[in-house]
């Protein structure tokens, strides 16, 4: 298992929040998070394009977007 330090400008489009954007460093304690989905393994992709956010809710990897700061 890899250990991938999330930034706090991570976002995703969270459906406890009707799909509005929230920070993904929040999703650690949900209880629909399952994890972060590494879709391209061993790559030097950015981080807001090679994980997605695993979530149960509506069963699906969530895109994660980044907020420029």
């Amino acid at each position: 298992m890899i250990k991938v330090e999330v930034p706090s400008s991570a976002l995703v489009h969270c459906p406890k929040v009707d799909y509005k954007l929230a920070r993904v460093v929040a999703c650690v304690g949900c209880e629909h998070f399952e994890g972060l989905e590494d879709r391209f393994p061993d790559s030097d992709v950015k981080l807001y394009l090679r994980f997605g956010v695993k979530c149960r809710h509506t069963a699906i990897t969530r895109e994660m977007k980044e907020l420029a700061e």
